[in-house]
């Protein structure tokens, strides 16, 4: 059964800073527990999870335009892929970050909260620095 989990959140960090923070491997790791993210971007690539130099899973980008979706599949090797549909939309407040995660698994939204809400939160302080650094600085 496919369920979807969704996060959001609202930050000062302009729409070009959230896409930086997204596909850069350095960002990313700031904020995905040291691992990155690898790959060109465009649609159809491959994408690799990669940590302490193994990929610990793969995929490919479905859909990238830049400031505004990056969609992803992502597999470990332990069955069907996680989907990873960002949204990002520039607001009156700043700009709005939507992620949904739909998955195959039987995984309740407590656990997926547990692990993807503190990745968030560092994902969203990174912003904030990147923000009052000023536009397009990483």
């Amino acid at each position: 059964m496919l369920t979807t989990h969704t996060f959001a959140f609202t930050t000062t960090a302009t729409p070009d800073q959230v896409w930086i923070a997204l596909t850069d491997c350095q960002e990313i790791s700031r904020y995905l527990h040291g691992v990155a993210l690898v790959s060109d971007w465009l649609p159809a690539s491959p994408v690799k999870l990669c940590g302490s130099g193994d990929t610990v899973a793969s995929g490919e980008v479905l859909d990238a335009v830049r400031g505004t979706r990056l969609v992803l599949s992502l597999d470990g090797g332990h069955g069907p892929a996680t989907y990873l549909t960002w949204e990002i939309a520039s607001t009156p407040a700043g700009t709005h970050v939507r992620l949904a995660i739909d998955d195959f698994g039987d995984e309740p939204d407590e656990e997926t909260a547990l692990i993807w809400r503190p990745i968030l939160a560092r994902l969203e302080a990174n912003l904030g620095r990147s923000a009052e650094r000023g536009p397009g600085r990483g």
